[in-house]
């Protein structure tokens, strides 16, 4: 299963998807997995937090997943360059 990740909001919502439904782990498993706290566990799903780079590795990894970059797909760009962002707060 790919998701794709464009932000904050969109990371949040995968790891806590792939933790839950993929892997069946409480947040303490994956804190345990990923030798970490589960606060971290919690802010790592909080999409206004942020979290370093470390961390994220530690969770994928933990998660058995990886980061792949690739270039956005061209619908996506079409409809981002069609959003009017003047009118969001």
């Amino acid at each position: 299963m790919e998701i794709p990740v464009r932000d904050n909001r969109q990371l949040a919502a995968a790891l806590r998807r792939f933790r839950r439904e993929l892997r069946h782990m409480t947040q303490s498993d994956l804190a345990e997995a990923a030798v970490t706290r589960q606060a971290t566990i919690s802010n790592a799903e909080n999409p206004r937090s942020n979290m370093d780079i470390d961390t994220l590795f530690r969770l994928l990894a933990a998660l058995n997943l990886e980061l792949v970059v690739q270039p956005r797909s061209a619908a996506r760009e079409d409809w981002v360059e069609r959003i009017d962002w003047s009118v969001l707060p």
